[in-house]
């Protein structure tokens, strides 16, 4: 459980944060961003892969579906600061996020009982209104990453303006 407090100062904090996410975070990243909806990419992959199918049923491309597993205790201190630095949000809402999510002790219920506290090493909190958005910000140098892969082409479709090339389409 988050303590009451902590979890309006986050809210507060993600609210502010949810003004500058869409100049950062890729428009391919639906997931828990204001103003887009997790269902499009839904919609998108079922119309590429019927696109695929339609222009050549005999198509070699592949898609990839990765799913990381308990991803949210997969994210480590030192790599969510560096990215945050990076992206140039001010060093002392850093460091505060840094602080609420990674100084913090964490107590144990086993059976009615309290474990001995100890120390949030990695990890962003299940139910904190800004973990999903720290983690959009974690997952954001892969998907960039993938889009500048020259070796990973995407799937080219015809688009009002041309062509168009898509190439990943994320839900965190």
């Amino acid at each position: 459980m988050i303590n009451s407090d902590a979890k309006l100062f986050t809210k507060l904090i993600a609210n502010r944060i949810h003004t500058v996410l869409p100049n950062i975070i890729n428009p391919c990243q639906t997931g828990f961003m204001h103003h887009r909806l997790i269902s499009d990419n839904g919609w998108v992959s079922q119309t590429l892969m019927r696109h695929v199918q339609k222009v050549d049923p005999h198509d070699s491309s592949v898609a990839v579906l990765l799913d990381q597993e308990k991803a949210y205790d997969r994210v480590h201190p030192q790599y969510i600061q560096a990215i945050m630095e990076h992206i140039g949000l001010p060093k002392r809402l850093v460091d505060t996020l840094i602080a609420l999510f990674f100084s913090t002790k964490v107590h144990v219920s086993i059976n009615g009982w309290l474990a001995a506290p100890f120390q949030q090493g990695r990890g962003l909190r299940q139910g904190d209104p800004l973990s999903p958005l720290l983690f959009n910000i974690a997952f954001e140098p892969l998907l960039r990453s993938i889009l500048c892969n020259h070796a990973i082409q995407g799937i080219r479709i015809p688009d009002t303006v041309g062509w168009r090339s898509t190439v990943n389409l994320a839900v965190a």
